[in-house]
């Protein structure tokens, strides 16, 4: 979830809260910021060294969402992760492309690196 903290970092200023719970299906990953505006894509080219972080979170993660964090202009983003690879790589993610083998690795080592 480097992606998500990184994302983070870059709109707003303050702290940001980076949570992990285990679930039954794999890894629910929490980041909260100060800035109130929902997550949205932005467009990058293939050279952009940022700007993927809400594709690359509905491409890994099996379902994810935002809600406000009260009482500050804040929110939290969250997302959960499968740790079953094999489960992971059998289906399409909610609305995205496939996962495939490399993708799910990148996942993996970043969790790893937290």
């Amino acid at each position: 979830m480097s992606t998500a903290t990184a994302s983070a970092g870059h709109t707003t200023l303050g702290t940001i809260v980076l949570r992990l719970w285990p679930t039954d299906r794999g890894v629910l990953v929490a980041v909260s910021d100060r800035d109130p505006r929902p997550p949205a894509p932005r467009a990058s080219d293939s050279n952009a060294t940022g700007g993927r972080g809400l594709l690359l979170t509905q491409t890994m993660a099996t379902r994810w969402g935002y809600y406000p964090e009260p009482p500050h202009p804040a929110k939290i983003v969250w997302a959960e992760v499968s740790t079953q690879p094999r489960d992971a790589l059998s289906r399409p993610a909610a609305g995205g492309p496939e996962i495939t083998p490399l993708v799910m690795g990148q996942v993996l080592t970043a969790l790893r690196e937290l």
